[in-house]
């Protein structure tokens, strides 16, 4: 079995349908005179939220939150529990238990360096979600469960996914253009394809888009005010080869432990400058559980975080930004260098030199589909929106398997051409996410994976900017 059939990554889609809009609810009269804070639209694909909170509590946001999604999606607590409940029957594999995750993402919370403004989201949720009984798939949401769900990346070990970018002259604008794939396994798509969302963080001049999962507050794929894009993916160590084979070799120490997922939404927040975001991730005392890649750009460049934690040996290793330039790890074999100018790109392994790099094919393949791709630059070519759309949507004409270079991917049964399960068939991946963001203008562009089918080929739709 390859190494990214161990890879998971809790995200989801939507399919919508006539588009309705719903505000948030108060139970007080004086509070129902107010502008509300929350307001959810149905749009073909994918939910529109927008969170206000010039004026309001973050825990009164969060609240208001939960509400208006119980009153949207009716059948949203059933989705995400057994959402949960499926990821949790692939992780206790390798022995783990809700238990064991419910201490993690407690532990989390309750850390003083945690913000206090997403705790106080988080706490206001629990509010609406409170169901007291933690029982995975019985159709109900505990507060702990909803817990848990905001913080996937963080405890429960966040896989696969591919980003890129093409900047300066190498475009035919002269500003970026980016884009930006998210894979699952396909057993969770019937379930969590049906709550997508863009969802837009206001807070009197500051604005921020997470293009993830309805409920959801970490970044995921996160576009700013300031003109930064952010994007979240795994890295995998090599202690995925040892044996017992261990997917989530989380530190037995947990009280220095922050979450990445929030701290980006944090630096998105709050910082301007490309550099500012990586500074941030990367700083000394950020101390994270897992290995991750985060992928940035701004209208003018990209490069790609690596977070390499290192917790085999106990060390941090090279924690910094891989640019289209930077000299790459002596391990990285000639054919896996990178000789574009004007372009970056990244799958689920760390290249810099210090760093655990890992040559899985699933890896080495998309990453040879992108030279290929972008092969075209050295000679003058630019690249345009429909380019891009290309690069992010390819696959070899006769396989969307990602060992052969799908950098949009479509994995299936070879029996029966539709979901697998979970049982002791090899997991199989879909991109149920695809986006492209004209930093130029910041049109953007997302093929949302319905949750009845699984799509071969990218179905793009343009989205109205959610930050207007």
């Amino acid at each position: 079995m390859q190494k990214r059939h161990n890879k998971l990554l809790l995200t989801a889609t939507l399919i919508g349908g006539i588009a309705f809009s719903l505000l948030g609810c108060s139970d007080d009269s004086e509070e129902r005179s107010a502008p509300n804070p929350v307001s959810i639209q149905q749009e073909i694909g994918y939910y529109d939220v927008k969170l206000n909170f010039t004026d309001t509590s973050h825990f009164e946001v969060g609240r208001q939150f939960a509400s208006a999604i119980k009153r949207t999606v009716p059948d949203y607590e059933q989705v995400v529990d057994r959402a949960l409940y499926l990821q949790m029957s692939f992780l206790s594999r390798v022995g783990l238990t809700f238990d064991i995750i419910r201490t993690r993402v407690q532990t989390l919370l309750d850390n003083p360096k945690f913000h206090a403004a997403y705790r106080d989201e988080i706490v206001g949720m629990q509010e609406v979600f409170s169901y007291q009984t933690d029982e995975l798939d019985d159709g109900k949401l505990s507060a702990n469960e909803l817990l848990v769900f905001q913080f996937v990346p963080d405890v429960m070990r966040a896989y696969s996914c591919s980003a890129t970018a093409a900047y300066g002259n190498a475009t035919t604008t002269g500003k970026t253009i980016i884009g930006r794939n998210l894979e699952w396994i396909n057993e969770l798509i019937p379930e969590i394809a049906k709550i997508y969302a863009i969802t837009t963080f206001r807070n009197g001049d500051t604005s921020v888009v997470n293009m993830g999962v309805l409920g959801q507050l970490f970044a995921i794929s996160m576009l700013n005010d300031k003109k930064l894009f952010a994007a979240i993916l795994d890295s995998a160590t090599s202690d995925l080869e040892t044996e017992p084979k261990t997917i989530v070799p989380y530190p037995g120490d947990l009280s220095q432990i922050r979450s990445y997922s929030f701290d980006l939404r944090y630096a998105m927040e709050n910082f301007a400058e490309l550099s500012e975001v990586s500074g941030y991730m990367t700083a000394p005392d950020h101390v994270y559980a897992f290995n991750h890649l985060i992928f940035l750009a701004d209208d003018e460049s990209a490069g790609v975080v690596e977070n390499d934690i290192n917790l085999k040996v106990g060390t941090p290793g090279n924690r910094s930004l891989r640019s289209e330039d930077s000299i790459l790890s002596a391990q990285v074999p000639e054919d896996q260098q990178w000789p574009i100018r004007g372009a970056i790109a990244t799958v689920n392994d760390f290249r810099l030199p210090g760093n655990d790099y890992a040559a899985a094919l699933s890896d080495t393949a998309r990453w040879t589909s992108f030279r290929e791709l972008y092969a075209g630059l050295m000679s003058g070519q630019r690249i345009d929106v429909d380019a891009m759309k290309g690069i992010v949507g390819y696959h070899p004409p006769t396989s969307g398997l990602m060992e052969e270079g799908a950098i949009f991917v479509h994995e299936t049964s070879p029996e029966t051409d539709e979901w697998v399960g979970l049982g002791d068939t090899p997991l199989m991946f879909n991109t149920i996410q695809s986006i492209v963001l004209d930093m130029s203008t910041l049109d953007l562009w997302v093929s949302f994976t319905p949750w009845d089918d699984l799509l071969t080929d990218p179905v793009y739709r343009k989205v109205k900017n959610p930050l207007q």
